[in-house]
């Protein structure tokens, strides 16, 4: 019986996302209403509320969920034999490309995970979704880094961080209108990464 419960809830849960979702991508984070939500995901009102506090909360709930198949679809669909710049630029522009998709969802986005101070319900499910991500850089740094790419004295933990600081900083001047989406997600990006690289570069091969 609470097996049969637990998957009535993930099914409701299922549902409440990807009406979400597909509200926000359509209508907007403004304009979208946590009773639409509840409409097209089919459960009342006070059900939803079981689930999400709010409708950022509700915002959170969507992109987690497609966060988490953009970052497996990144690293499954890196170059294999690309440089480490150009593996990273790739990596990172999948997120970009998510975000583009509707820039104003984006912008409340990473405003509710940076700056919130409230807690909500599912800010601290996506802090742990970027500290796994985190992890998994750093892992992709480590092969370069047995490959000899980078120095053997480089903390690929303190790298992967560094990186992502970098982009998150560049997906800012994006979002607040600073830069324009294709220098930001190309020239920006590439060129922050690259002078990131030129100091972890082996002592032979640095410029």
């Amino acid at each position: 019986m609470s097996g049969l419960r637990e998957r009535n809830k993930q099914e409701k849960l299922r549902r409440i996302q990807q009406a979400a979702w597909h509200l926000f991508m359509q209508q907007g984070f403004e304009a979208t209403t946590t009773r639409q939500v509840a409409a097209l995901a089919q459960v009342g009102s006070g059900t939803l509320f079981l689930y999400a506090k709010d409708k950022q909360d509700l915002l959170l709930l969507a992109y987690n969920e497609m966060l988490e198949e953009t970052i497996e679809q990144a690293f499954r669909l890196l170059p294999p034999e690309g440089s480490v710049l150009d593996t990273l630029v790739c990596l990172f522009q999948s997120f970009f490309r998510l975000y583009q998709q509707h820039p104003e969802n984006a912008r409340v986005y990473v405003q509710v995970i940076a700056l919130q101070a409230q807690a909500q319900r599912y800010r601290e499910q996506a802090l742990q979704q970027i500290e796994r991500f985190g992890q998994q850089l750093a892992e992709l740094l480590t092969q370069f880094q047995h490959k000899g790419a980078l120095a053997p004295d480089v903390s690929v933990e303190q790298a992967s961080k560094n990186f992502f600081a970098l982009y998150f900083a560049i997906l800012c001047q994006w979002l607040s209108g600073q830069l324009p989406f294709e220098e930001a997600q190309g020239a920006a990006l590439r060129q922050a990464f690259a002078l990131q690289l030129r100091g972890m570069e082996p002592q032979g091969e640095k410029r």
